[in-house]
């Protein structure tokens, strides 16, 4: 297993001591982050997904499954942040997009793609495609159904927030990659082997761009807040949302061991860095929500390098 996780921790790790040196100012974090998520990533996704017979192949029921699981992780956190840890309306909105809302791009992609290659690209791609139209306006509508039960807010901000979320997806470069690349497969249309070049060069700085500036990003914040609550938050990303993920697509659906395991990995990723921004564009449990990204993605540590060693042993 430390085959396959060594490399990649040790990538996020490399950036996070420069990071904590001078080389690595958060300007720099920012453009590298940039980078990745503007340029390499959607290069490496549009290549994989563009290929003929890629958009043929993908099963709609890996997403069935993967956000199944999410249901439940969303579930459980709201429960246990309100009665449980006794957090208000809001707060718990923040809460229970933490337990669902994982690190897919920046550490699912190269996770996966580690163990099953591009086949496994075109089977995150779906997951990826449908992951912030789908958990980022629910949390967002817990939230703000949350401060409206307290005055600060109202209904209206609810059909607002869902349409900046709906403009944002638009122009969301990862998501035009994956969209233009299938609609490339569907159509059987390639690009010139010039332009194919300088995007075959482009994707081959993802995976290390991309674990780099996420190593460097964690850097930046520092752990504060109720240990209850991070742990809480953790245990449910880690292990609740991967083992209902796992459940639904081998059990309930019988899906391939291939896309199981792909969205199981996927759903193993630790909390994403939406749910902090989240909670700061709606000033509620700013700190929480940082500090437990931090956390989990130590924890996944160990249980990502635990999850991909079975995975890699059970292919």
């Amino acid at each position: 297993m430390i085959e396959f996780a060594l490399p990649v921790f040790g990538l996020i790790l490399a950036g996070y001591a420069a990071g904590k040196t001078p080389i690595m100012p958060a300007a720099a974090v920012v453009g590298l982050s940039n980078f990745a998520v503007y340029a390499a990533v959607p290069s490496l996704m549009f290549r994989t997904l563009s290929r003929g017979g890629v958009a043929q192949s993908l099963d709609p029921w890996v997403i069935a499954a993967y956000y199944g699981g999410c249901a439940v992780a969303m579930l459980a956190a709201y429960l246990a942040a309100r009665r449980a840890l006794g957090l208000p309306a809001d707060v718990s909105g923040v809460f229970a997009m933490g337990g669902a809302y994982g690190n897919v791009v920046l550490l699912g992609i190269p996770l996966v793609y580690t163990i099953y290659g591009d086949a496994g690209l075109v089977a995150i791609s779906k997951i990826i495609a449908a992951h912030t139209p789908i958990l980022i306006p629910l949390a967002t509508l817990l939230v703000v159904i949350g401060k409206a039960g307290t005055g600060q807010t109202g209904g209206a901000a609810a059909l607002q927030a869902l349409a900046t979320t709906l403009k944002a997806m638009a122009r969301n470069p990862i998501m035009i990659a994956i969209f233009a690349g299938l609609a490339c497969s569907l159509f059987g249309l390639a690009l010139p082997r010039m332009f194919d070049r300088v995007l075959e060069m482009l994707a081959g700085a993802a995976i290390p761009a991309a674990l780099f500036a996420l190593g460097a990003g964690q850097a930046g914040y520092r752990i504060v807040g109720e240990p209850r609550e991070m742990a809480a938050m953790a245990a449910i990303k880690l292990v609740l949302h991967p083992a209902a993920v796992w459940f639904l697509a081998s059990s309930v659906l019988g899906l391939s061991a291939e896309t199981v395991g792909v969205a199981t990995l996927a759903a193993a990723m630790p909390v994403g860095i939406n749910v902090y921004l989240l909670g700061r564009q709606y000033d509620c449990y700013v700190e929480g929500a940082g500090s437990a990204m931090i956390v989990s993605t130590l924890l996944s540590v160990a249980t990502v390098t635990l999850l991909m060693g079975a995975l890699a042993s059970a292919r």
